[in-house]
């Protein structure tokens, strides 16, 4: 996060950590992305990720907004989809 968007606000939470703008709003209106610690992997979430461009359709969930994706590993984790999406996230904030 700290390449990708570095003045974002980081909270950690119970289950993961949240990634938003202060300036622009708090963990949901400014929100970037959330990081879920789960068992065996770690869980991306958008909150705006419905409307964010996924060409290689990494992003999964049906509610109404929020999209995520799971990453099981460090080493086969798409890096280059992946700060494309928070980019593109951090991009909507305001809209």
């Amino acid at each position: 996060m700290s390449r990708v968007y570095p003045s974002a606000t980081e909270r950690i939470g119970a289950h993961g950590l949240t990634f938003f703008d202060s300036e622009k709003g708090g963990t949901i209106s400014g929100g970037i992305c959330f990081v879920d610690i789960r068992k065996n992997h770690v869980r991306l979430r958008f909150g705006r990720g419905a409307y964010l461009e996924d060409p290689k359709s990494l992003l999964k969930g049906d509610p109404l907004h929020m999209r995520y994706m799971d990453i099981a590993s460090f080493e086969t984790a798409p890096w280059a989809e992946i700060e494309a999406l928070i980019r593109a996230s951090a991009d909507q904030i305001g809209r």
